[in-house]
């Protein structure tokens, strides 16, 4: 089994308002949806932090 193919999908999540804090403020957040396809039709998704908004 090898991996075939990988999408990485960054969403952006605003606040409803922006949060005050030590360094700084922040507006929302992102996440990267990550999709993994095999050549034997088996896939996997996963979920990491992406940069600050």
């Amino acid at each position: 089994m090898k991996i075939s193919k990988v999408t990485v999908t960054a969403v952006n999540l605003p606040f409803a308002a922006p949060i005050r804090w030590a360094w700084g403020v922040r507006a929302g957040f992102t996440r990267n949806i990550v999709v993994v396809e095999t050549d034997e039709g088996i896939t996997g998704l996963g979920e990491t932090l992406g940069a600050a908004m």
